[in-house]
């Protein structure tokens, strides 16, 4: 069916099937790639757009019901100079903010995701700052009574998250990526609650099926209480726009202490 509307200020008229999203029509039609796709359900708000001024995720928005609306992107927006932030509630909650911080970025490139298995905010020696733990399902969190020292964020290996766990982490479809994954063994080692023998926890790392690690262990990779952080490249996401990093127990339980995700474009 023909869709006729207004883009950034200019008149489009394009062929699309009925059951096509806003966010499509925009991206595979027009060749708007700042209408970004994240989690693909109308919740993270990567694909947002203005239709006539109120904010909408393009995910959620079938190409049809914007006939003869007034449609602006992120990349329309900007072109008067400005940072237009638009606070879009889901479901029945309200929009709120605290406080907004404007970092600079790289051009068409996604800003790194952080992530500490503490229950708080870390800030490291460079000054970026790691969420606090999220994405994850499964596995618990933990403060081990004795931390790694002697590294320039000790911080970062006070907490872990260990079980059998998964971390769904939402990228932009079209990315590659980095990850770094660190880990630090506190249980087991000489003189340890678990035993000083290596082998006694052992685990795999897959990212969306693919092995990053088989027969991982910390004790006889570092010893016990030292940091390890291993590095895995041009990592695609999924079909649903995700990295999805599962932990898999072969002895004892899997653990991490942070993870880091860094979007290769450009780079």
């Amino acid at each position: 069916m023909t869709v006729e509307f207004t883009l950034n200020g200019a008149p489009q008229r394009v062929e699309v099937p009925p059951h096509w999203t806003l966010l499509r029509m925009l991206r595979d039609v027009v060749g708007r790639s700042d209408a970004k796709h994240g989690c693909g359900e109308g919740v993270c708000g990567a694909c947002a757009v203005l239709v006539d001024g109120v904010a909408m995720n393009s995910c959620s928005v079938l190409a049809p019901q914007v006939e003869g609306a007034s449609v602006a992107t992120v990349g329309g927006l900007a072109e008067d100079g400005k940072l237009h932030l638009a606070f879009v509630p889901l479901k029945w909650e309200k929009p709120m903010v605290s406080a907004i911080e404007i970092a600079p970025g790289v051009r068409g490139r996604m800003a790194p995701i952080r992530i500490t298995t503490a229950p708080h905010d870390v800030t490291d020696h460079a000054g970026r700052v790691w969420r606090a733990d999220r994405y994850f399902t499964g596995g618990l969190s933990l403060r081990p009574a004795e931390a790694v020292t002697g590294t320039a964020d000790d911080e970062l290996f006070a907490f872990h998250r260990f079980g059998h766990f998964t971390y769904t982490i939402p990228v932009a479809a079209d990315g590659r990526y980095t990850v770094k994954l660190r880990f630090s063994e506190h249980n087991f080692g000489p003189g340890r609650p678990g035993g000083a023998s290596v082998g006694r926890r052992v685990f795999h790392v897959f990212c969306n099926g693919e092995a990053l690690l088989r027969n991982f262990d910390m004790l006889a990779e570092a010893g016990p209480v030292k940091p390890i952080e291993k590095v895995f490249r041009n990592l695609q996401p999924s079909a649903q726009s995700k990295l999805v990093l599962q932990f898999t127990p072969v002895k004892n339980y899997a653990l991490i202490n942070t993870i880091e995700v860094l979007d290769e474009s450009g780079s």
